[in-house]
């Protein structure tokens, strides 16, 4: 049975004094070392005490023109205008991650910062949750990026380049992203806090083959007030990790800033400003008990498929930020190929009409698939999560396609799509067909579909100088998703 508790949330902002610290900048030219990993230290009220950390944090550019600047004036505001970037590792999907931390990051020796109401690095199997409260606002002028919360989780409390290592776990939590998707897989989803976040899993990250948790949003936003419970999400990333000893894992920092770049995207336009993290203590535990309650409902469905297609494709490795994931990789859509890996979703070639069937694309086959549901709600004092475990199926038929009215329509129901213009999105599943006649770029992933007047740009980032001709001055784009991560988006 499920009880009610009388909870006390205390909320204490770091401005502890009326003395404000004075401004304080930090620039990166495209220099070396010393320039890409500058740092300052934040006393907001002049007491001596280190409340935060701001760092350059340029990890992944060897050189550039243009600069990032950051400057703390009773807040955070950074200023990313970069051109002809070279990185350090040229198939990384990030270049950077400027940044405001409070705690003890991993990373570093710098600080720790400690002003505040939390004590960190904490054990998790003896701390109490707590929450996070910024006011933040992105201005996407050019830029593929995410704006998180991240925290690293350590075996031990030393700090230094190396600390992070196979059996330790890097959190992150999105509340905003344009052209990025988390590392690995999708495994689950999460809805706490009146949100609901797609969980990627990858199990080996880095040099140091961490585990790596993103909560990407559904709905991501671009400025706000937002709140944050650290429990749910920790709680959500222990059900789904295959690292043991989670209790004896220690939370190290909070951190908030911006990963921004691609492979191929060599250039960045993006600010974004940020209010001092304010933190409030909770009587939960970190990682549920005492006065969490959990249920779980366990289903399984079975389900039948039979192809005939075309077959002989072989299958091969997929890799994603380091990681290799076999799966049918004849072609590949998204980024294209770095290194002898597959950046993004790969698929089968068209001339494999069947999908991805066994160890081939395409072939008459019979294939039983059955896949189990998970549900778990878990209930602690002040937080109600739900997280729901992936359903996987395989279900494969040889495409249809329906033209009406227009050639390069590939609209059901005709041609007569809503007009879009640039900077628009499409998130979720469903179909719709769209009219629209300007554009530097689209980008989609998670879709089942994405063309453009019958030209298949599926799960693909494609500048519109590349398309095919406008018919009666239109582009014609059709959009099929049939999971509500999928997404769309024509921006110039």
């Amino acid at each position: 049975m499920k009880k009610a508790y009388l909870i006390t949330t205390m909320l204490l902002m770091l401005l502890l004094g009326q003395t404000a610290q004075a401004a304080v900048s930090l620039t990166y030219s495209g220099g070396g070392d010393a320039d890409r990993y500058q740092s300052a230290t934040i006393d907001t009220d002049n007491d001596g005490q280190i409340n935060f950390v701001m760092e350059t944090n340029i990890w992944n550019i060897v050189s550039a023109n243009g600069t990032v600047t950051m400057t703390w004036d009773n807040g955070l505001t950074v200023d990313i205008s970069l051109t002809n970037i070279q990185q350090e590792d040229p198939s990384g999907w990030v270049h950077a991650y400027p940044e405001l931390w409070y705690g003890a990051k991993a990373w570093n020796t710098l600080g720790p910062a400690s002003d505040g109401p939390i004590s960190l690095p904490a054990r998790l199997g003896s701390m109490n949750d707590f929450t996070t409260t910024l006011t933040y606002n992105v201005t996407q002028t050019d830029a593929h990026y995410n704006f998180p919360l991240e925290t690293w989780l350590t075996r031990d409390t030393s700090r230094g380049e190396t600390t992070v290592g196979s059996d330790e776990i890097e959190i992150m939590i999105w509340l905003d992203f344009n052209g990025m998707q988390g590392a690995g897989s999708t495994v689950g989803s999460l809805t706490t806090g009146g949100r609901t976040y797609n969980i990627w899993r990858s199990d080996a990250v880095g040099n140091g083959g961490w585990e790596y948790f993103a909560f990407q949003p559904t709905s991501p936003t671009r400025s706000g007030t937002v709140t944050i419970n650290w429990a749910p999400f920790i709680q959500a990333a222990q059900s789904y990790s295959n690292r043991a000893n989670w209790e004896n894992l220690y939370f190290t920092a909070v951190e908030v800033g911006t990963e921004f770049g691609t492979p191929d995207y060599l250039q960045t336009n993006l600010r974004w400003t940020v209010s001092p993290l304010a933190f409030g203590t909770t009587s939960n535990p970190m990682l549920g008990g005492g006065t969490t309650t959990t249920s779980a409902t366990t289903s399984t469905t079975s389900a039948t498929t039979t192809t005939t297609a075309a077959g002989g494709c072989d299958c091969g490795t997929c890799d994603w930020y380091g990681t290799d994931v076999p799966m049918c990789c004849e072609s590949c859509s998204g980024w294209g190929w770095y290194d002898g890996g597959c950046r993004r979703s790969c698929v089968c070639p068209s001339s494999c009409e069947g999908g991805c069937v066994g160890s081939q694309c395409g072939g008459t086959t019979s294939t039983t698939t059955t896949a189990a549901t998970t549900s778990t709600t878990t209930t602690a004092a002040t937080t109600t999560t739900t997280t729901t475990a992936a359903t996987t199926s395989t279900t494969t038929t040889a495409a249809t396609t329906t033209t009406t009215a227009a050639a390069g329509c590939t609209c059901d129901s005709g041609c007569d799509g809503t007009a879009i213009s640039p900077n628009f999105s499409q998130n979720g599943s469903g179909q719709y067909c769209w009219q629209a006649t300007s554009g530097t770029y689209i980008n989609s992933w998670n879709v089942a579909k994405l063309e453009v007047n019958d030209t298949d740009y599926t799960n693909k980032f494609v500048f519109t100088s590349s398309f095919p001709a406008k018919i009666d001055g239109v582009w014609y784009i059709y959009y099929n998703s049939s999971v509500p991560w999928g997404h769309f988006e024509l921006n110039n």
